[in-house]
């Protein structure tokens, strides 16, 4: 399903289950401008999206323009709502000017963050989770 409001678009898609079906593995695709005006209207769909069982969260960032201190929070409240249900949130990494927000909050420390997509639950790409790679 798709959200598509403002020059923003959410689309997810289950990427895989664990042999026990005990974890999904959800992927939140965010392209555009992740703004205040963006998170207001995506929240209560990502509140649903974790909502139910323990996911293993990825948002990929990879095709956003733009992300300010209201997508900033849109995905600190993803990750809390998740690890209150026993998963996890991972961020994909965006272009250096989308992950420039993470700085000045030290937010860099608060996410796990991958380089692109992972093959299954809980797997990473073996960086330390501060480890953004702006310059």
């Amino acid at each position: 399903m798709s959200v598509d409001e403002s020059g923003f678009v959410m689309r997810e898609h289950i990427m895989r289950t664990d042999t026990e079906n005990t974890i999904v593995t959800i992927v939140i695709e965010l392209r555009g401008e992740i703004d205040i005006q963006a998170s207001l209207t995506l929240t209560p769909r990502t509140d649903r999206l974790v909502a139910g069982q323990p996911l293993d969260l990825v948002v990929d960032l990879r095709a956003v323009t733009f992300l300010d201190g209201g997508g900033l929070r849109l995905l600190d409240r993803i990750q809390d709502r998740a690890v209150a249900r026993g998963g996890e949130l991972r961020i994909v990494r965006g272009a250096a000017r989308v992950m420039r927000v993470f700085r000045p909050a030290c937010a860099e420390r608060d996410f796990t963050f991958l380089d692109g997509l992972p093959t299954g639950p809980g797997q990473d790409d073996g960086r330390p989770p501060c480890a953004i790679g702006v310059v």
